[in-house]
């Protein structure tokens, strides 16, 4: 019987060797938002222009993962829906970067544990709203017009009704709609609104008629990479990125890796 169950043992350990064996020179293909979400993933530029390259924490994070494994990447950002829409189904691209869990992603992708969370700060018009806006929780939210961009989740709003929202392509878009009187508020992480800030383009901290204050939520709105289940190779992969992150963990590597380029 011992000997039954440790040949029982082997070959499970035999399976996934097998499985970590077939990862080893397989270049991953990878998308994420077009619309850049600095310090976390955004394209780099030189004298004002964009080079092509994608960097940022998601993306070195990603490098760091995969380099034990054997493993290369190839990344290209996209609207976000496509994205989505792509990853979901495995074949053209198997991981994104960046996205919160809800229940219809928890269907429909092998979720990473969170590679980190970002603070909730919400932002208005002082053109428009001088006085500044009340706003004590989300409960206050619900008296004005709120903003987002199409696709966002926006899970740490669980009590606002998404099919609310006035939606526009990206960030600078909503900025304008709050000085146009359009929306009343948007609300966006401060590591965002920061990194966007430094990209030419956004100009969002000159801005001072943009009012900003931080906003109580419930949880931190945490951030996953995201597997597709539809490949051969997506649970393989997912596990995989599982155990190097928890690796980079446990050695502090993971928060040292952030703390880098939030102070960027």
């Amino acid at each position: 019987m011992r000997r039954l169950l440790l040949i029982l043992i082997l070959c499970l350990g035999c399976g996934a060797a097998q499985a970590d064996a077939r990862l080893r020179g397989w270049t991953v293909q990878v998308c994420d938002d077009a619309n850049e979400w600095p310090p976390y993933t955004f394209v780099e530029r030189q004298d004002g222009r964009k080079t092509g390259r994608v960097m940022g924490y998601s993306v070195e994070l990603l490098e760091r993962l995969l380099q034990p494994l054997g493993m290369k990447y190839r990344i290209e950002l996209l609207p976000w829906a496509r994205c989505l829409q792509e990853v979901r189904r495995g074949q053209n691209y198997q991981l994104l970067l960046n996205a919160t869990r809800n229940p219809e992603r928890e269907r429909d992708f092998l979720i990473s544990a969170p590679i980190y969370s970002t603070r909730t700060y919400y932002f208005w018009s002082q053109r428009v709203h001088p006085q500044g806006l009340r706003v004590r929780s989300q409960e206050d939210l619900k008296r004005y017009r709120l903003g987002g961009v199409h696709g966002y989740t926006y899970s740490q709003l669980d009590q606002i009704d998404m099919a609310s929202l006035q939606r526009a392509p990206n960030y600078a878009s909503l900025v304008a709609m709050l000085h146009l009187g359009r929306i009343d508020v948007i609300v966006v992480g401060e590591e965002v609104f920061h990194g966007l800030a430094g990209l030419p383009g956004y100009e969002l901290a000159q801005d001072r008629e943009l009012g900003r204050a931080p906003l109580a939520v419930q949880r931190p709105n945490a951030f996953h990479m995201m597997v597709s289940r539809q490949h051969p190779l997506g649970p393989a992969l997912h596990a995989a990125l599982q155990a190097e992150l928890a690796k980079l963990e446990r050695s502090g590597a993971l928060q040292q890796l952030l703390a880098r380029h939030l102070q960027r």
